[in-house]
């Protein structure tokens, strides 16, 4: 049986996580243009929808149980991220692990409230 690797930041092959400050998410992006936020912010929405996609990518090749660990470390990074939790929903409903599918989609109607 081959050794399940386990998906780190550091082995995404994405490049460095920007290390500034801790920002909260998109609510910073509620913040004026000129904010010295914003360029951080963007910087971290950016890789953490590389990390998405490549959770999409292997949600489409049925990759359940991969797609939920890419989804996590993409929510790691912006635990706002509504298409993340819905996709990582989804992956849960097809391994038929009904309750934290609708722990994804309960997440996914918070944000949007």
């Amino acid at each position: 049986m081959e050794k399940e690797e386990k998906i780190t930041i550091e082995n995404l092959n994405l490049g460095p996580l920007p290390q500034e400050q801790s920002i909260n998410s998109r609510s910073m992006l509620n913040q004026s243009e000129d904010s010295h936020y914003k360029p951080q912010l963007d910087s971290k929405l950016k890789y953490a929808k590389k990390i998405f996609e490549k959770g999409k990518s292997a949600l489409d090749l049925k990759h359940f149980k991969e797609a939920i660990k890419w989804f996590d470390k993409a929510l790691e990074i912006d635990p706002q991220y509504i298409d993340a939790w819905f996709l990582k929903g989804e992956a849960y409903e097809n391994c038929e692990d009904f309750e934290k599918a609708t722990k994804c989609y309960d997440a996914v109607l918070k944000i949007k409230k």
